[in-house]
This record gives structure tokens, C-alpha cells and sequence, in this order.
């Protein structure tokens, strides 16, 4: 069932919509949440979808939907993760914005990611812009053993179809030239929902790279940048 607070005008627009599917992630949800709503870019939505949490996290999450009307909480049965995204992109709010973002209930972003990705998208018409991440544990970035040859320039890389397919597709067959997880990159609300609800046609590495091999081909234009927009 949805969460509406009184005064929240659901009629209302957004820039982008980021998607969270939670379960179970406990106070980590708060971070997440925190490092959401500092944003430089504030024309946003997030949507929180609850799959059925037993723990406080459910609860930390209405707590701030009450608190700031950007915030829309989604509480479901236990569904599993893939349920979770798709109910979040196909929700009706999310459905009235330009762009979709996703971001797990355990991660953050910097504070100007939002930005960073949107001006990049407007500026290029990029059907989506990924951008890079980094891994954190308890505060402390661990050095990477490998980067993805797409974020090897400082400058904006701009893919385009048949780019796409011969230089990035290939790469999620073990090349490694484009990361194919959903997080750390901007969608068009159109592209990513066209793609979010069909079966899961491989059975390794989540859902990520199922969205993700059914979605390149139907991208026109990849804008990368090497800055870090996510905090695994």
C-alpha cells in the first residue's frame, strides 16, 4: 500500500524519481535516506519500496516520509528485490518524472551526484548517463583492483547506437568494457520502463544484468563520466 501524508501533492512533477527497494536493511536505511535528501539537486522523488520488512527499517522510513513530502513509501509482501524495483518504476509518481535513478537501501551517493548526472543528461539527450562508483566499508574507500575502460577519460564519453552495441554491449559477456549494474546511472523514465518488467533471462549477478542486456539495445545515446555519483 502507498504512504501518503496529508499535504503531499501527488499531481506534482518531478525531475527525476530514484527508486529504493528495501528489505531488511535496518538503521543502513537512514544513511541512505540522509544522503538522498542532501542533494545540491532537489527536484526529485524517492520512492522507498518496502518488500515486506520485519525490522525498523520500515519504520525509519515512514518517520521521514512524514518529514519531507518528497518522500513516497511503497509497502508490499515479500516479493524479492526484482518485484520491488518494478513496483517502484511502474508507481504513478514515478511514472510523472523525466528521469529514473536507483539506489540500494545499504549505499549512499555524494551530495552533488543528482546534479552531476542530470546536467549531463539535459546537456547531451543521453537516453542515460552512467557514472562511476566507489566501495566503502564502515567510511573508509578501498582502492579499486579494476576500472572499467568507459571511465578511462576525464572528458564525457558519448556512445551512440551502434557504439553502444559494438563497444558496450559486448562487455557484459565478461569484457568488462561497461558496468552493468542499475545503480550509479541516470534513465529516461520511457527507456528504463520499457525494459523493467520483463523475465529474468539470466541467473547470475541479480536482475541487474537482465535490465541491462534488454535495455542497450533500445539506447540511442550513452553519456559516461568518470565522476563518482555512487557509494557502494
Amino acid at each position: 500500500m502507498w504512504i501518503f501524508e496529508e499535504g503531499k501533492k501527488m499531481s506534482e512533477t518531478y525531475d527525476i524519481a530514484i527508486v529504493v527497494p528495501m528489505y531488511n536493511p535496518g538503521k543502513k536505511i537512514k544513511k541512505c535516506i540522509k544522503s538522498i535528501l542532501k542533494q545540491t539537486f532537489t527536484n526529485f522523488v524517492l520512492i522507498i519500496v518496502d518488500d515486506g520488512s520485519t525490522d525498523c527499517s520500515k519504520d525509519i522510513c515512514d518517520y521521514y516520509a512524514k518529514k519531507d513530502n518528497r518522500i513516497q513509501v511503497i509497502h508490499q509482501v515479500n516479493k524479492g528485490s526484482v518485484e520491488a524495483r518494478k513496483n517502484g518504476v511502474l508507481s504513478e509518481i514515478a511514472q510523472k518524472s523525466k528521469y529514473i535513478m536507483f539506489c540500494d537501501s545499504d549505499d549512499t551517493m555524494p551530495y552533488s551526484s543528482l546534479e552531476t548526472l542530470y546536467d549531463i543528461a539535459e546537456t547531451y539527450d543521453a537516453d542515460c548517463v552512467c557514472g562511476d562508483m566507489i566501495r566503502m566499508i564502515n567510511g573508509i574507500k578501498i582502492p579499486k583492483k579494476h576500472s572499467a575502460p568507459c571511465f578511462n577519460s576525464k572528458d564525457i564519453k558519448i556512445y551512440d547506437h551502434d557504439s553502444i552495441m559494438n563497444d558496450l554491449f559486448v562487455g557484459c559477456f565478461g569484457i568488462n568494457n561497461y558496468p552493468v549494474n542499475l545503480v550509479a546511472k541516470l534513465y529516461k523514465r520511457d527507456l528504463i520502463s520499457s525494459v523493467i518488467d520483463f523475465k529474468a533471462i539470466v541467473k547470475f549477478m541479480g536482475d541487474d544484468l537482465s535490465v541491462t542486456l534488454n535495455l542497450l539495445p533500445k539506447t540511442k545515446k550513452i553519456a559516461i563520466t568518470s565522476k563518482n555519483v555512487y557509494n557502494y
